[in-house]
């Protein structure tokens, strides 16, 4: 198996485990001016989870990797299993002196026909062998822990959205002091065109916990859907994507710049920032002219002495 299929295999795995909550009817994006190019272009960025404004993303909050849960998930998964034929395959290669790889389909023949009936029994031994002496203490180990964490967030690309348009603290984060501008997705369309898991929910919603779990299965999500709770008040919702369904790639001296078109329907409106520029008004109202059908203009202006917003029709 590649490292892609390895992954994709592993979440359909805890897919089953999947208890996730259903999202808002509205999302939200906050993005700067320069960022006006979502909306003319109409693709977005995604970003390596390894690369957020989250120091500590792609964080370790179990104690360990595989404990009860995941050995009763995964001591019949194909991983496991094809690592066990691999086991069988080079140990009667190494005693006939053989190529094991080009003849792995005539020993795993021979094994088969030599045990009989005897050969799914063969197996679980095996593999309950493999996973508790050789799989388990490895995936405990704080090397592997720390390289899994490391790869799952370089190869993974994320969307971050959030419930919250009227966020005070989001606005001058990020969207440039006020300057800049939120789009709304509507969740019931499919924003993005393509599925990281097929037939999963397709936005995941952080968990904001400053506690470990005792093993990863008691919270299968966490590592790439939870923050400390110092990140709460962002009220974050992800999407996520594989680099290889980009399409669109800029090259970068730091690194590559995944681009992805999303439903232009999806979008029902754009809401221009306090302190956005009449010149950059202007520019928001012909982008979203000609590329989103569905969406209306609002401005978001403070109410300082309420300490809210109001939004009215541009």
């Amino acid at each position: 198996m590649t490292e892609d299929e390895i992954a994709k295999n592993f979440f359909e795995t805890i897919k089953k485990l999947d208890n996730r909550p259903n999202p808002p009817a509205k999302l939200y994006k906050y993005l700067s001016t320069e960022r006006i190019d979502v909306l003319q272009n109409g693709m977005i960025r995604l970003t390596p989870l390894i690369g957020t404004n989250d120091i500590f993303e792609v964080r370790r909050n179990f104690k360990k990797f595989v404990g009860p849960g995941m050995s009763a998930a995964f001591k019949s998964n194909p991983i496991i299993l094809e690592r066990v034929h691999d086991l069988i395959v080079l140990n009667f290669a190494q005693k006939l002196r053989i190529d094991p790889l080009a003849n792995r389909k005539m020993i795993l023949d021979k094994v088969r026909s030599g045990l009989g009936p005897n050969y799914e029994e063969f197996i679980s031994g095996m593999v309950k062998n493999y996973f508790d002496q050789l799989f388990t203490p490895y995936a405990n180990s704080d090397e592997h822990i720390t390289d899994f964490l490391e790869n799952m967030g370089k190869r993974m690309l994320v969307l971050s959205l959030t419930e919250d348009s009227h966020n005070s603290v989001m606005w001058p984060h990020y969207a440039e002091q006020g300057r800049g501008f939120v789009i709304e997705f509507d969740t019931s369309k499919k924003i993005l065109p393509f599925e990281y898991l097929p037939n999963a929910k397709p936005l995941y919603k952080v968990a904001y916990s400053d506690v470990m779990v005792e093993e990863f299965f008691e919270n299968p999500y966490g590592m790439i859907a939870s923050k400390t709770k110092k990140w709460s008040y962002e009220d974050e919702w992800r999407i996520f994507g594989n680099q290889n369904d980009a399409q669109k790639i800029i090259k970068a001296a730091d690194e590559d710049i995944h681009l992805f078109k999303y439903d232009a329907t999806s979008v029902t409106k754009v809401i221009l920032g306090y302190a956005s520029k009449t010149e950059f008004r202007e520019m928001v109202a012909k982008a979203v002219g000609s590329m989103l059908p569905n969406a209306k203009i609002t401005v978001l202006t403070p109410k300082r002495f309420d300490r809210e917003f109001v939004e009215t029709d541009l």
